[in-house]
């Protein structure tokens, strides 16, 4: 493997955490199947995605350094 990226961006831990919310869910009666759960891992992605992105934006904005 090369590089390293942070434990958000990894498909595996998203996919590990929407199995586990699936398996609680299920103890209430809704079920979510295997499309369901790749469609689920695929919306938590991109809210991720946007959301790291909004607050580089805003750390941007209120910095007080310039970068070089």
């Amino acid at each position: 493997m090369e590089g390293t990226k942070a434990f958000f961006a990894s498909r595996t831990v998203w996919g590990i955490l929407v199995s586990v919310a699936a398996l609680l869910l299920s103890k209430w009666g809704l079920s979510l199947g295997p499309e369901d759960q790749a469609s689920a891992i695929d919306i938590v992605l991109n809210i991720v995605g946007g959301v790291s992105a909004i607050f580089a934006l805003i750390g941007r904005v209120l910095a007080t350094r310039k970068i070089g």
